[in-house]
């Protein structure tokens, strides 16, 4: 099924962009049904060394359980600062309640940058709402 580009959307984790970065788990909370297609690092604090994101899915939030691989990106080393380092993955649904785990490895003292998940809303149906609960 193809999209428009209008309908592409950026998901962020939570923390400032400059929060140096270095051997690190970053999350990013699910809240609706959503399909990730690229994963994203704006780099903020030149790159002073080569690192790793490694990102999965985790079912229950907070918990590896059933957890599944979604992708590793690679930040080049000496990467400058407002560049933004990409990589396209094979498109992963999540659904309410799902959360991404991300966790950055590296050598470096002083990189900084903010990570995040490009893809595109999902449809709401009963197979992919069973964590979410109406309010009283």
């Amino acid at each position: 099924m193809g999209y428009g580009f209008e309908s592409k959307q950026t998901l962020l984790t939570l923390d400032s962009p400059t929060d140096a970065i270095k051997n690190t788990t970053k999350l990013i909370r699910i809240l609706a049904p959503f399909t990730i297609t690229r994963l994203l690092a704006l780099v903020t604090v030149i790159a002073d060394a080569a690192m790793t994101v490694t990102v999965t899915r985790r079912i229950l939030v907070g918990s590896d359980t059933g957890a599944v691989a979604v992708g590793t990106l690679t930040v080049p080393d000496t990467t400058a600062a407002g560049k933004c380092v990409y990589k396209n993955i094979t498109p992963m649904d999540l659904d309410v309640g799902d959360e991404l785990k991300l966790v950055v490895s590296n050598t470096g003292t002083s990189t900084a940058f903010q990570l995040g998940v490009e893809g595109f809303p999902r449809p709401e149906t009963a197979a992919n709402q069973t964590d979410l609960v109406a309010s009283a």
